[in-house]
């Protein structure tokens, strides 16, 4: 039987593409089964999934697995194995094929993927090429039976798992659940200063949205779209070419793909979202929350997608240990250097970043939790880019004045100092809306 070539999907968006894995046969697969503890965490089950299918699967498929264990902390509860596939079981008690070692071509992979299959195309970071792969499409294979398991088995409850987030002053539904709703908050929060700062170039595209949570089938298949979950937005429709509209060899073009604005799909890219331009089958204005393709930080491979042809795959680095860091860098409104705690949760390879400010008291303030930061966990010290400064500032500002007001503390000087001062200093206008953005979330008494 000939191996199956896979590929690994990229990391993160700025870091690298994907790495070529290769699956085994079905017949190397042994019996084991391993069972969520009441209250275990996602990277203590995690290592004992590998540990226990070390001897019972081939290696990369065992990575694979963790991909979703880390990326989905509170969906998995068991993992078991053989004797010639993988399956999980969900806290919903849906029962997920993960692996069935069958080859398949690229219909069959749309058609009926097990969930190791959604992970066959790379995610590139970049629009670097001349001409788009054939069926390049990185998460267009879904797997619905662990999405539903994940988001809701029905439109109903899909809908009682939605909440309301406002998108740039545009109530949008999007679902609780694994925290999606949440990320798309991180990408508003994240444009916000890009759309006021340049109205003429970002404005068209984040206004008249295509709109978020509809239960309905892809146009010409009977496979649900992304948009039944609640986990996918459509940014405007009339700036966002579509591959059905598409004549002659124009799926293969990359201009119009690299003419939509990279500030906009990178915003997305940081909170855990692919962008449907990057399909070959491309739908510029789509935007789906997938965080299993942001979920390691492994150094550079060549892009493509896996043969149908079995042709020899990339070779793959040794994943990188858990790390622990120290990163400084300079709030604009007083010039002072903050100490930023780091800690990457996850073990090969580590995907989950925890940012927490240490105060001169001793005490630590969680300020952001999600998908790795570019380059964070690599470094010990980093000018962190906007926007993602601007983030971590909003959640340091946001979560300091909440212990101000807990510990009974002058919230009034404290809003004199990161509010009104830089709102009346701010040497750019970008910086002063930035301020006058954050001051207006906190709340008042």
């Amino acid at each position: 039987m000939n191996d199956r070539p896979r590929v690994w999907p990229g990391a993160i968006a700025s870091l690298c593409l994907g790495a070529l894995l290769l699956g085994q046969p079905a017949d190397s697969v042994s019996a084991a089964e391993v069972a969520r503890k009441t209250g275990e965490s996602a990277q203590a089950f995690c290592e004992r999934v590998e540990k226990a299918l070390s001897e019972a699967a081939p290696p990369d498929t065992v990575r694979l697995l963790s991909r979703f264990i880390l990326s989905y902390p509170e969906e998995i509860s068991n993992a078991h194995s053989g004797p010639s596939s993988i399956s999980l079981t969900m806290r919903s008690g849906a029962e997920v094929l993960f692996e069935d070692f069958q080859e398949k071509n690229y219909e069959q992979r749309l058609e009926n993927p097990d969930l190791a299959d959604t992970l066959f195309d790379a995610y590139p970071p970049a629009i670097d090429l001349e001409r788009w792969p054939e069926n390049l499409d990185p998460g267009r294979y879904r797997n619905d039976t662990f999405l539903k398991a994940v988001y809701g088995d029905s439109q109903a409850a899909v809908r009682d798992n939605l909440e309301t987030v406002d998108f740039l002053g545009q109530p949008l539904p999007f679902n609780s659940r694994n925290g999606a709703a949440e990320a798309l908050r991180r990408v508003a929060r994240d444009l916000t200063v890009p759309k006021a700062s340049n109205p003429e170039r970002f404005g068209p595209y984040l206004t008249e949205l295509g709109g978020t949570f509809n239960w309905r089938v892809i146009a010409g298949t009977n496979r649900l779209s992304a948009h039944s979950y609640g986990i996918s937005i459509d940014l405007n429709p009339s700036l966002g070419g579509y591959w059905r509209w598409e004549t002659g060899d124009g799926l293969s073009k990359v201009k119009f793909r690299r003419d939509y604005p990279a500030e906009i799909v990178s915003a997305f890219e940081r909170q855990g979202f692919i962008w449907g331009g990057k399909w070959y089958h491309f739908d510029l204005m789509h935007f789906e929350y997938r965080p299993e393709f942001f979920a390691s930080l492994e150094p550079p491979q060549s892009i493509g997608h896996a043969s149908s042809t079995g042709s020899t795959p990339a070779p793959v680095s040794a994943p990188m240990e858990p790390v622990e860091t120290i990163v400084r860098f300079s709030f604009p409104a007083t010039g002072d250097k903050g100490a930023i705690q780091v800690r990457v949760e996850a073990s090969n390879p580590p995907q989950w970043v925890i940012v927490r400010l240490s105060s001169n008291d001793g005490q630590e303030t969680e300020i952001f939790r999600g998908p790795t930061l570019a380059g964070l966990a690599m470094k010990t010290e980093v000018p962190l880019p906007e926007p993602g400064r601007q983030e971590i500032e909003r959640r340091f500002l946001t979560a300091e004045r909440a212990r101000v007001v807990a510990s009974g503390g002058s919230v009034e000087e404290f809003d004199r100092q990161h509010f009104s001062d830089p709102i009346r200093n701010a040497q750019t206008p970008e910086l002063r809306r930035f301020y006058e953005s954050v001051w207006k979330e906190q709340p008042r008494p």
